[in-house]
């Protein structure tokens, strides 16, 4: 299945706390509307360096590559099964040679997975940086289609040619595109694009 959320038992969930003089306090805290909060993925496989265990074992790396970071330590064996969809597909173009071995390896399905540990970090992150998407509510989703149905009936439904119908058409379907994603990239606001396009054909 896919992972776009973080279930949460309570709404006001602690999730970072710090020790100072002998105490603990709270460093950071979570809000999640109805217990969830949707993961803002800043891309997919891959997104964050990854190290083998066996190379800290070994003393094998450079202490410069971890210092002042948050490790998040999981499994990424094919035969764990720890991976899951997301909304984004790996860069194969970077990390050709692992997805030849991994497709050799009869394991097609994890070229455009991600792993669990992957996505924990990509939460972390999501938290830490207060960027949670936010979906828009039913009642002003329905208010938007109503909307933008309406407007683009009045600038459509006019005695013009086909031709000028069509581009209108166009123009209003890329504004509607167009403010979405700048909600999405600068707001963290999720909104639903098919039926608001559905709205400028209708």
């Amino acid at each position: 299945g896919g992972v776009n959320k973080i279930e949460f038992p309570d709404p006001n969930t602690t999730v970072l706390s710090k020790r100072d003089g002998g105490q603990t306090a709270e460093a950071l805290r979570v809000t999640a509307p109805d217990g969830r909060l949707y993961i803002n993925f800043i891309g997919g496989r891959y997104a964050y360096p990854m190290m083998s265990y066996w190379k800290i074992l070994r003393g094998e790396f450079r202490p410069e590559d971890a210092r002042g970071k948050v490790i998040f330590i999981g499994d990424t064996t094919l035969t764990a099964h720890d991976y899951f969809l997301t909304p984004f597909r790996a860069p194969a173009r970077r990390f050709v040679a692992q997805l030849r071995q991994e497709t050799a390896a009869g394991a097609t399905l994890t070229n455009v997975s991600t792993f669990g540990v992957e996505i924990h970090a990509q939460a972390f992150q999501t938290i830490l940086e207060r960027s949670a998407l936010r979906k828009i509510a039913p009642f002003w989703s329905a208010a938007l289609i109503l909307g933008v149905g309406a407007l683009s009936g009045l600038l459509l439904f006019r005695e013009r040619s086909f031709q000028m119908n069509t581009l209108f058409m166009l123009l209003c379907g890329a504004g509607v595109w167009g403010v979405s994603q700048y909600l999405f990239s600068a707001q963290f606001l999720w909104i639903d694009l098919a039926p608001l396009e559905a709205a400028i054909l209708i």
